[in-house]
């Protein structure tokens, strides 16, 4: 199995690093210079040289839609995953060879809310998804000035870098009907992207749902809460632990990045597909407007 992995930061390295571990033959298609790792300058010499049996796309988030086309245009038909967010702007796509990186998905606090769901679904009232993080430690070399998180044209901000918590709910519960949201940029950690967002989503599944996602707090945090009328339910996804009412579970920490990829070559279900991807894309765009226009929108089903 040949894995290419278009990219060069951190998320493209644990691809390749992902890759190695199971066995496969990994490569990397980017213009750095980049040692200890096999690599080729351009799709083009990747395809002609290494001819991959999957492509994974982990650039810059405003290249994806580029580089999607670049692999297209040479290989009609080899499987592609596209690192969240979709961002492929103003284009409906069904591509059945194409899949949407969501690895937290495949994290064990996640996979076992998902595989139990039957314990909440129809019994929540209330839900209240959260993460936050200071962005100058969210990689390993600090926060560049250059770095794309900064800048909103690059792809940017606590909405896309941090569309998992979103994905979490339509994951989790299905499509929410109405949202509302304030959010934008509020401190010097960014140019202009957005550095803290909160969402009200409503739902035939909850009444309420809460999306709060900041690149601000000096101490990270990543959790997950559903209230019901005979239901509370808490899930830590940095201690990977859950409490269902008063009973406690401690869960085994996941390779998110290596399930994930197992999961894209076996073919199973928990993968997002392009049509996920258009309609994540939409919902980003969506409470964008809600912010800028300070108003419920009502959402395509």
């Amino acid at each position: 199995m040949k894995i290419a992995v278009v990219g060069s930061g951190s998320a493209a390295e644990q691809h390749y690093r992902a890759a190695l571990s199971l066995g496969f033959a990994a490569a990397l298609v980017s213009l750095k210079t980049i040692d200890r790792f096999k690599k080729f300058t351009d799709v083009m010499e990747c395809e002609t040289l290494f001819k991959p049996d999957y492509y994974i796309i982990a650039n810059t988030t405003n290249q994806h839609f580029t580089t999607y086309q670049e692999i297209r245009e040479i290989n009609k038909s080899v499987p592609i995953l596209c690192e969240k967010p979709f961002n492929f702007p103003s284009v409906t796509l069904d591509d059945k060879e194409l899949r949407i990186g969501l690895n937290l998905r495949f994290s064990s606090v996640i996979m076992y809310l998902y595989e139990n769901r039957n314990l909440f679904l129809g019994k929540v009232n209330s839900v209240s998804i959260e993460y936050g993080r200071d962005l100058r430690t969210w990689r390993k070399d600090g926060l560049r000035q250059d770095s794309y998180s900064r800048f909103h044209e690059l792809g940017g901000g606590v909405l896309r870098d941090l569309c998992h918590e979103i994905d979490f709910l339509l994951f989790l519960f299905g499509r929410p009907k109405h949202l509302i949201s304030i959010g934008g940029s509020f401190t010097d950690l960014t140019v202009n992207s957005a550095d803290l967002f909160e969402i009200f989503f409503s739902s035939e599944n909850y009444d309420v749902a809460r999306v709060h996602l900041d690149c601000l707090s000096p101490i990270p945090y990543r959790q997950i809460r559903f209230v019901g009328k005979d239901i509370y339910m808490k899930a830590d996804l940095l201690k990977n632990t859950i409490e269902i009412n008063r009973k406690s579970i401690k869960l085994k920490n996941a390779n998110t990045f290596k399930s994930q990829m197992q999961d894209m070559v076996a073919g199973t279900i928990n993968l997002a597909d392009s049509k996920h991807g258009n309609y994540l894309d939409y919902l980003l765009r969506s409470i964008e407007e809600s912010n800028d226009c300070r108003k419920w929108i009502t959402l395509r089903s």
